[in-house]
């Protein structure tokens, strides 16, 4: 992702009800000094109706890139891949 259309997404993540995002497994680009990562660490927040929010754009995502859901059980992150 361009970095601003990423701070666009973690922004949105964050008006979801997500308590902190996080970028994790990031790796180098071969040839300059950019990096990148295609996993999210989202914290989930305690209240009911962010996490709704939350794995209701994490079920459609997953259900278009042909992926089950990630149920909600009380966890307290959600991985989210962006491809």
């Amino acid at each position: 992702m361009d970095p601003d259309i990423s701070i666009e997404f973690v922004q949105a993540l964050h008006d979801l009800g997500a308590a902190a995002v996080l970028a994790v497994r990031i790796t180098d680009t071969y040839g300059c000094n950019d990096q990148s990562s295609n996993d999210i660490l989202i914290q989930l927040p305690p209240g009911p109706d962010a996490r709704a929010r939350l794995f209701s754009f994490a079920r459609s995502h997953a259900t278009e890139h042909g992926f089950d859901p990630e149920p909600d059980f009380g966890q307290d992150h959600l991985w989210f891949w962006l491809c």
